[in-house]
């Protein structure tokens, strides 16, 4: 992920020294582009490779952020979250806080969570529940194509 943000802030930093001054500063109020992460992979380098315009390629990477963003504000609705999170960083809602609120708040298994069961742990207790049920441990690549990849834990 780590790399997938570094080639994807590069390639707008080239772009962005390309453009004159005064685009320079319109697109970079844009800021949710460089600051969050894109899940979309495929999508991601079919935009770096198109020819399309500067416009249209923040375009689409707003929209693909944002997708990725309602997404994780459904997750946090079903596990009761979301007026908590709201409440924590409703001036700052970007991908990167709601990072952070699920690495902080949110200790559940992925399989627990597909399987309908919405039982929060703590830090320790999670770690326990998983230690105690290995079969609820899911591949990392895995849970990053079905979509659940902000639920990943290093315990």
């Amino acid at each position: 992920m780590k790399n997938l943000i570094k080639k994807k802030n590069e390639y707008l930093n080239n772009l962005f020294k390309d453009l004159n001054e005064d685009l320079n500063e319109k697109y970079k109020k844009k800021s949710i582009i460089k600051s969050t992460e894109s899940l979309n992979v495929k999508k991601i380098t079919n935009l770096l490779n198109n020819d399309e315009n500067i416009e249209y390629k923040i375009e689409v990477m707003v929209g693909i952020n944002n997708k990725i963003l309602k997404k994780y504000i459904e997750y946090l609705d079903i596990l009761g979250h979301k007026e908590e999170y709201l409440k924590q960083y409703k001036n700052n809602n970007n991908l990167i806080n709601i990072k952070k609120y699920f690495e902080n708040n949110i200790f559940i298994s992925i399989v627990d969570f597909k399987n309908g069961k919405y039982k929060l742990y703590n830090r320790g207790e999670f770690s326990k529940h998983m230690y105690q049920n290995p079969k609820l441990i899911i591949s990392p690549n895995n849970a990053k194509s079905d979509g659940y990849k902000i639920f990943l834990r290093n315990i």
